[in-house]
């Protein structure tokens, strides 16, 4: 509003929407809202700017404009082996907010933040929801589905729900916050809630999964766009769900997704690498002293 001259008033955006429209060729909402974008501190500032754009867009009236938010994170990027490292000495809270992020592969608020209600729970082995497309939440504009196992699902629902609460982790991001300030101070590495996703989509490669199956799990546009076709849409010998599903087992990436399989589940080489990432990070302190 400071850069556009208009004043808090209860219709801004509207306004702003409207002069957009009806002038399509001017660039003054672009101009105003890059020199709001280079305002310090410059990710903040980003990453509101990315989200006025989704409400353009959201409009039907995309401004033409183009603003990074990805910036390299500030620390050491958290490995696999240290991962399941932190994530065993979090409270069981803090556990089940990862696993479930796991599970549901997607954004902070589209993961912690669906309705219990929304989840059909029939079937004796997960409990599925689809995630809509929801402008500010799921921005990935992709409406696909999440498979969580049944018995892991109706426990965290049976605590949030003894404390009031319909949501799987209400707060999410306070929980979040705690984790990743430990994981700084006891382990020197950056591990914030898009790890999950990341750590998935790792997993997803690991397994036999297809991968446009598990673009289209992640809600992934681009990806789905990469992979092609789903292969679902042509087999007809099952309904669409129930051979995702299958897929989903057969593939291991449900094995590999589930932290408790621990150690477990990691190969050789991969302990091997986060040893050796450890020993690299204790000697660059050890000469940095």
């Amino acid at each position: 509003m400071k850069y556009t001259g208009l004043g808090f008033n209860g219709h801004a955006i509207r306004d702003l929407v409207e002069y957009k429209q009806k002038n399509p060729q001017s660039t003054d909402i672009e101009q105003a809202l890059r020199a709001y974008s280079l305002e310090l501190p410059i990710k903040h500032h980003h990453h509101n700017a990315s989200f006025i754009l989704g409400i353009f867009r959201a409009n039907f009236t995309p401004l033409n404009l183009r603003v990074n938010n990805h910036f390299p994170p500030a620390e050491e990027n958290c490995t696999e082996g240290l991962f399941r490292e932190i994530y065993s000495h979090l409270t069981q809270e803090q556990q089940d907010l990862i696993q479930w992020g796991l599970y549901v592969p997607q954004r902070a608020k589209a993961a912690y933040r669906m309705k219990f209600s929304t989840f059909d729970t029939t079937r004796t082995d997960y409990a599925v929801t689809w995630i809509e497309p929801t402008v500010g939440i799921n921005k990935t504009r992709v409406k696909h589905p999440a498979f969580v196992p049944i018995e892991f699902f109706k426990r965290v629902r049976a605590n949030a729900q003894a404390v009031g609460r319909d949501e799987p982790f209400i707060n999410h991001e306070s929980l979040w916050r705690a984790i990743t300030k430990f994981a700084k101070e006891e382990y020197k590495v950056r591990l914030v809630s898009n790890y999950t996703r990341k750590f998935f989509e790792d997993k997803a490669e690991d397994s036999k999964i297809a991968p446009s199956v598990a673009a289209f799990m992640m809600g992934d546009k681009t990806k789905l766009a990469q992979t092609g076709h789903l292969p679902q849409f042509y087999n007809n010998k099952l309904k669409f769900l129930e051979r995702m599903i299958q897929e989903y087992k057969e593939s291991g990436l449900e094995n590999l997704l589930n932290l408790n399989n621990s150690q477990e589940q990691l190969t050789e080489t991969e302990r091997l690498k986060a040893e050796i990432t450890e020993l690299k990070k204790r000697l660059e302190e050890l000469t940095s002293k």
